[in-house]
């Protein structure tokens, strides 16, 4: 019980290092993570390997959507530090306004994440990525 109320403070806090503060490097990915991000739009992926997944987060995540801000609706642990199932429900923000929600399934062994599957909702990622694209950088 208290295992699982520390990983869910620690998924929160987590997610909001991450994204807010944008440091990747101390994600807590094993070296062969499968990264997953859903769906028929240009950032949808299937991706093996921290430094590629941490890339991906650099380079087309946040390139494509700046300043895009997580936060953690609700997260769900199950099981022991030798396998740990995490499920959060998140929505995303960008200056203020709602960009879309999504949902998260990982899956951490011993402190370190190796799998990972986003299910956001992909028309609303759609309409942000094309209206970043018409808008001036």
């Amino acid at each position: 019980m208290i295992y699982r109320w520390l990983v869910r403070k620690h998924a929160a806090a987590g997610w909001q290092r991450l994204f807010s503060e944008q440091r990747f490097d101390e994600a807590p990915l094993a070296d062969d993570v499968h990264f997953v991000f859903l769906g028929d739009h240009p950032l949808s992926a299937d991706i093996r390997g921290a430094d590629a997944v941490r890339e991906w987060l650099r380079d087309q995540l946040l390139r494509r959507l700046p300043n895009l801000r997580f936060v953690v609706d609700e997260t769900i642990v199950e099981g022991g530090p030798w396998s740990t199932r995490v499920a959060t429900r998140y929505h995303t923000e960008q200056d203020g306004r709602l960009v879309y929600r999504g949902a998260y399934f990982g899956r951490v062994v011993w402190g370190k994440v190796v799998e990972e599957i986003i299910l956001p909702d992909t028309k609303a990622l759609s309409q942000a990525l094309e209206g970043s694209e018409r808008s001036p950088n």
